[in-house]
């Protein structure tokens, strides 16, 4: 198993001839402790807004105490600035939920303990999105350069409407296709 730090030994021995007992005969170590990995997984990546996300931060070897410090960006994340980690799978997990669509970047960071040096997760971007719906029925096919209306309501993850100015909708299947990073050439409302 890997260390880190320096290992200290010290060692106090009885005098010959001593009875077993009449003297100091303990060894004591300290100042190594063992390195640490800290990873961190999502349950739902994208997920819906007003849906709950697991984020599971695993440390590895399984630790002996310590917890797990949850961030989105460099904010902590309330209620999951110091979570537990359980001794026996080296887990920590935070749940919370997004009101809003958007990327976040998530970091966790284990604190360590007296025997387990600290350690950190590369960040995972969570994409929080809406749910589309669609208002009218699809048209039918018809004439290239024709315009058609398209009207679409954003629903979070409980079915409820949130559509609002400046959320942005990419729209995919246009017929033709204009190139990748291209807008279509007609409005789009």
């Amino acid at each position: 198993m890997p260390l880190a730090g320096a290992l200290a030994v010290l060692a106090v021995l009885a005098p010959a001839g001593r009875p077993t007992g009449a003297g100091t005969g303990k060894v004591v170590i300290g100042g190594a402790r063992v390195v640490t990995a800290t990873t961190l997984s999502s349950a739902a990546s994208p997920s819906l807004v007003g849906g709950l996300v697991a984020y599971t931060a695993t440390v590895r070897p399984a630790p002996s105490g310590g917890t797990v410090a949850f961030a989105d960006g460099s904010a902590p994340i309330t209620g999951c600035a110091a979570q537990p980690v359980d001794l026996t799978t080296g887990t920590a997990a935070c749940h919370l939920t997004y009101r809003g669509p958007g990327p976040h970047a998530i970091t966790a960071a284990y604190s360590g303990d007296a025997w387990h040096a600290a350690s950190a997760a590369a960040a995972l971007t969570q994409r929080v999105a809406c749910r589309v719906q669609p208002l009218h029925a699809r048209a039918a096919p018809g004439q290239g350069g024709a315009t058609v209306s398209v009207q679409l309501e954003l629903l979070d993850a409980g079915g409820n409407n949130v559509s609002a100015p400046g959320i942005p909708v990419t729209v995919t299947g246009l017929s033709p296709r204009p190139p990748a990073g291209t807008p279509p050439a007609r409005a789009f409302t």
